[in-house]
């Protein structure tokens, strides 16, 4: 709204910058802006940080001595480079020792000597540099660490992508880190206009390098910078909103903190703290609820008539009202199993990167051939044309290469009835073939959409997957319950929402490895958690789970002893639900 705005009252829109950090959050960005200001988004700079740092690198590559084709490295060509600097040391240690000496020298410009540097890490950064040059090649910490310093040392370039970009806007501030944040100060001038938006209380990306320190100086930075505080929650029942500002009050970042309901058009109650007695009880008392609020969807609570049919008509939830959050994805299981017995269909939203998905490298292999069913197709690199044979049809082709390749035939889209040899009669050369054909076909329906979002752009749709895209099989249009990290959660909201393991361990989470928790950090995780509820909000903590293999007993969160009790709606317990195990343990009569 504030871009339109500006662009409505006369500002061109080639001046406007947009940065934020995650995909999914730029193509809605880019969506929102196309209906706002239509006739102008297509002028408008919309892009990640990374995606930032590369149209720059594209502009500049001449200043920095890099080919004009330049792409960004996947992870298997990372890996040959990197194998060949060493011998003695795994690539993904190597991989890291590089990035933070890269980073550290960035950081750090014109210093001899930058402090924290492991000089041997940096010599080896040096060579595998030029080794990616000599390919064409950078990686995605070149497009951050290059911009930066290329910007840094040259004054009139840095002011003339200034005077290009007069209006910059920055979403989730709050969780830039040092890179991104050199980079905007060098982008943005006193005679800049900056829009900066994030809540501290929400910093939860720590572990990446984001640092809400950079949010908390932006009055010395900008000392005149006007400020406007969204003091107003639309999203949740006033209870809820209640309840978690209890809960981040100790930690809070924002002096004088307050939030106010809005909502009045919802119901309101208590905040439900439901105490079971293990991780299976958690997952069977959140099925079980679901059940319930759904008006007895499963065939066993219709018969057993649990739910009276006039609960079903006055909830009007759908599955997709429903969301499972949970601090590590290995809590996902029980809850999935669970919600399988009664027939709920679920969807989990996953962090990994799309380059690592088993079945990517062998399309990608395939979609490299420079010929697709007798008609040339333009190499990557080549400028897209409007006849550009579309990257989905390539796509396509790719696949059937790559299962061709395990010579178990070509069928894409598969048969209906196609399944992986198994028992004694198939031999193991050939279910490691039918598991790699089923992960071909796998990783193509989750690149599909990337690649018909593409057009015939090949050259995007492999940036995307360099630059970090995201196994996102996460549709906020389908009938299913939401099963996801705290981490994940972050941006999205639903009706009912229960978190799993508010125990402590979990929430506060103690690594393994006997690292420190980021007890700040961890209460922010669950206080953006709480606040993903729309209506109802169901905390669960239980008296025993398995932690590294064991069993361990558990203590509910220390972070709820902030919530005022008078707030909670407590339920269950380990006796209780040790008995509601043994009868529903129990044979249900036919008749």
């Amino acid at each position: 709204h504030a871009i339109a705005r500006r662009v409505g009252a006369g500002v061109p829109p080639e001046r406007c910058l947009a940065v934020t950090f995650t995909r999914r959050a730029r193509d809605e960005l880019a969506t929102r802006i196309a209906a706002l200001a239509p006739g102008a988004a297509d002028r408008i700079t919309v892009a990640t940080f990374h995606g930032l740092g590369l149209l720059i690198l594209r502009e500049q590559c001449e200043r920095l001595r890099l080919d004009a084709g330049l792409k960004v490295a996947d992870e298997p060509a990372r890996l040959a480079v990197l194998r060949q600097l060493t011998a003695g040391e795994r690539p993904a240690a190597l991989a890291s020792r590089i990035s933070a000496a890269k980073r550290a020298v960035a950081a750090a410009p014109g210093a001899p000597s930058p402090p924290g540097v492991d000089h041997e890490a940096a010599a080896l950064a040096a060579r595998y540099d030029a080794a990616l040059r000599e390919r064409g090649l950078v990686d995605v910490d070149d497009l951050l660490t290059l911009p930066v310093t290329l910007l840094d040392g040259d004054p009139a370039l840095a002011d003339a992508y200034r005077s290009r970009w007069t209006d910059v806007y920055v979403d989730e501030y709050q969780d830039v880190d040092e890179l991104q944040y050199r980079l905007l100060r060098l982008l943005v001038s006193d005679g800049s206009r900056l829009c900066a938006i994030g809540d501290p209380d929400q910093a939860i990306y720590g572990f990446r390098g984001g640092d809400v320190g950079y949010f908390l100086r932006f009055r010395e930075d900008f000392p005149a910078a006007a400020e406007a505080r969204l003091s107003r929650s639309y999203r949740s029942a006033p209870g809820i909103v209640r309840a978690a500002m209890q809960l981040i009050r100790p930690g809070t970042l924002v002096p004088g903190r307050e939030l106010v309901p809005a909502r009045g058009d919802i119901p309101d109650g208590p905040v439900v703290l439901h105490a079971v007695a293990d991780e299976r009880d958690e997952a069977e008392a959140i099925a079980a609820e679901i059940d319930k609020m759904l008006g007895g969807a499963s065939f066993h609570a219709l018969d057993s008539r649990a739910v009276d049919a006039r609960e079903r008509t006055e909830h009007q939830l759908s599955f997709a009202d429903f969301a499972v959050l949970y601090r590590t994805s290995g809590q996902a299981a029980a809850v999935a199993e669970a919600l399988g017995k009664r027939g709920f269909p679920v969807q989990r939203r996953s962090h990994a990167r799309l380059a690592d998905m088993a079945g990517v490298p062998e399309i990608l292999a395939a979609l490299s051939a420079p010929v697709l069913e007798g008609v040339a197709v333009p190499a990557a690199g080549s400028p897209a044309s409007p006849d550009a044979v579309p990257v989905a049809e390539r796509l396509a082709e790719a696949v059937r290469t790559a299962l061709a390749s395990t010579t178990g035939g070509s069928s894409w889209p598969p048969p209906l009835a196609s399944r992986p040899p198994s028992g004694a009669g198939a031999s193991d050369a050939e279910r490691e073939r039918a598991q790699t054909r089923a992960a071909v076909r796998a990783a193509a329906e989750v690149l599909t959409p990337l690649a018909a979002r593409c057009g015939g752009d090949l050259d995007r749709f492999l940036d995307e997957l360099a630059l970090g895209a995201e196994v996102d099989t996460w549709d906020p249009r389908a009938d299913r319950i939401s099963l996801l990290t705290l981490h994940a959660s972050k941006g999205l909201e639903f009706p009912v929402v229960f978190i799993a393991g508010c125990d402590d361990g979990l929430l506060p989470l103690r690594p393994w490895h006997g690292a420190p928790a980021d007890y700040a950090e961890e209460r922010r995780l669950l206080f953006v958690g709480m606040t993903r509820a729309t209506t109802r909000l169901v905390l669960l903590t239980a008296g025993e789970r398995p932690v590294h293999g064991a069993v361990t007993k558990c203590a509910p969160s220390p972070f709820l002893a902030s919530v005022d009790p008078a707030l909670l709606d407590r339920r269950g317990g380990a006796a209780g639900a040790r008995a509601a195990r043994r009868d529903k343990a129990q044979q249900a009569r036919l008749f």
